[in-house]
C-alpha cells in the first residue's frame, strides 16, 4: 500500500512537472524574439501602425515575414524551373549523337526493309539485305564490290536465275530484323558494320566501301559467331 502511495505521489509530480514545462515552452514560444522587438520598435514609429496594439503591430510582422518568406521561396522555385528548362532544351544539344551511333540502337524488323540506296554503309547494308530478301539477284549484284560481285555472278551462272533468287530468299528467310551494334571506320573508305541478326541469332561482321560516291558490301570482316 505505501509502496502504491509513493508511485501515485511520483506519478503527480512528474505531470505537474510536465505541465509546468509545456506552461513555460508556451510562453517562450509566443514572446517576441529581440529582432521581433526592434523591429516592432521601427513599426510603432511608422505612421501606418499609429493606433495598433502591439499584440496587433506583432502579428502585422510575423504576417509580414510569412509573405517575405514566401516570396523567396517563389523566387527560388522560378530559378529551379529556369534551370530545368535551360537543362531540357541543351539536352539535345549536349546528348546529340552521331547518325552511325543512332543506327546502332535502332533495331529494323523484316517489314521495315527497303532500299535505302548507297549513301552510307548502314544504307547500303540495309539495300543490300532487302534485295537478298527479295531474291531481286540484280539490286542485290549492284550492292556489291566488283570482286565480290564477280564471285556471286560465277554463282548465278551455274544456277537457273528463277534458282538463283530463291537461292538468295532462302539466305535470309529465318531473319526476322537486324541492329547494327558498332561502326568502325577503318580508313575514309572502308568501314565495318557489327550486325546482328535475329532469328539465327547470329552476329556478322561486315566490310562496306566505298567505291566512287557510294557504299558497297566488300564481304564478311569476320567469320560470324554466336552471340555470348
Amino acid at each position: 500500500m505505501r509502496a502504491l502511495v509513493v508511485g501515485i505521489v511520483i506519478g503527480l509530480s512528474v505531470g505537474l512537472l510536465i505541465q509546468h514545462l509545456r506552461y513555460s515552452n508556451l510562453r517562450k514560444m509566443n514572446q517576441p524574439s529581440p529582432l521581433e522587438h526592434a523591429t516592432v520598435a521601427r513599426e510603432q514609429a511608422s505612421p501606418a501602425s499609429r493606433g495598433m496594439t502591439e499584440e496587433e503591430r506583432l502579428e502585422l510582422l510575423r504576417l509580414r515575414n510569412q509573405a517575405a518568406q514566401l516570396r523567396a521561396a517563389t523566387n527560388e522555385l522560378e530559378q529551379l524551373r529556369a534551370q530545368m528548362n535551360h537543362s531540357r532544351a541543351s539536352a539535345p544539344t549536349a546528348g546529340a549523337t552521331p547518325a552511325s551511333a543512332t543506327a546502332a540502337a535502332e533495331l529494323v524488323p523484316r517489314e521495315a526493309w527497303s532500299f535505302a540506296g548507297y549513301a552510307t554503309p548502314e544504307a547500303a547494308f540495309q539495300s543490300t539485305i532487302f534485295a537478298h530478301s527479295q531474291g531481286d539477284y540484280n539490286t542485290f549484284l549492284a550492292s556489291l564490290t566488283g570482286d565480290l560481285a564477280r564471285d556471286n555472278k560465277e554463282v548465278l551462272e551455274r544456277k537457273t536465275p528463277e534458282g538463283f533468287a530463291e537461292y538468295l530468299r532462302q539466305g535470309t528467310a529465318k531473319i526476322t530484323s537486324y541492329r547494327i551494334l558498332e561502326r568502325e571506320e577503318i580508313s575514309p573508305e572502308e568501314t565495318v558494320l557489327v550486325i546482328y541478326e535475329a532469328g539465327i541469332n547470329e552476329m556478322e561482321h561486315v566490310l562496306v566501301r566505298k567505291v566512287g560516291d557510294e557504299w558497297k558490301l566488300a564481304g564478311p570482316a569476320a567469320d560470324k559467331t554466336k552471340p555470348q
